[in-house]
């Protein structure tokens, strides 16, 4: 995979993961913290149900996930 440097990549990035196993998906929220991207998602179509996925940059690998949480 190549290396992810934009938001906009960590985005892409993480919503083909989360798209394999959720048909609603909504970026909330994406950063960068060293050489990981943070980016949470809401997967829920009535309420908000987080995902939370850690990005390597560099490879572009998925290091993390953490399955919805309802808020």
């Amino acid at each position: 995979m190549p290396p992810v440097e934009t938001v906009e990549e960590a985005i892409r990035t993480a919503e083909a993961f989360v798209g394999r196993y959720y048909g609603f998906k909504r970026p909330l929220e994406a950063r960068k913290e060293g050489d990981t991207w943070w980016v949470v998602f809401d997967v829920g179509v009535l309420t908000v149900e987080r995902v939370e996925l850690r990005i390597d940059a560099d490879s572009g690998s998925i290091i993390d996930y953490k399955a919805p949480e309802s808020t």
